[in-house]
């Protein structure tokens, strides 16, 4: 997995907060979209328990929500659609199954702009 502590930073893991906490409302909406799509998703219920590990600064426009150590690989993309429409991306992990960033395409009724929990660090 993914989500685990740097190496020999005892306990970094837990104090980093759960993406529960730090974007209940986002959480909420991945996982009505994903169950929109197919009810027996595997990754519904998933991102609310990764830890948030701040936000991408590989560019100035990047944003994307971390919830995995940074540089953490997400060769594949899946696309959550409302009206037709892709308003977030999950990054991947190589195997397909644990999501390593987010890109929110469409920030309409997510409140995304809250200062970051004690704890984190930019990348």
């Amino acid at each position: 997995m993914v989500d685990g502590a740097e190496p020999g930073r005892a306990g970094a893991k837990a104090e980093l907060p759960l993406m529960s906490d730090a974007f209940p409302e986002l959480v909420a909406e991945i996982d009505r979209l994903l169950g929109l799509d197919d009810p027996l998703d595997q990754l519904i219920g998933t991102v609310g328990v990764r830890r948030f590990h701040g936000r991408c600064t590989c560019t100035a426009g990047c944003g994307n929500i971390l919830t995995a150590l940074p540089g953490s690989p997400g060769p594949y993309v899946l696309g959550l659609e409302r009206d037709g429409l892709d308003v977030i991306w999950l990054n991947l992990d190589p195997a397909g199954t644990d999501v390593v960033s987010i890109e929110v395409l469409d920030p309409s009724d997510l409140d995304l702009d809250h200062v970051e929990p004690p704890g984190v660090r930019r990348c």
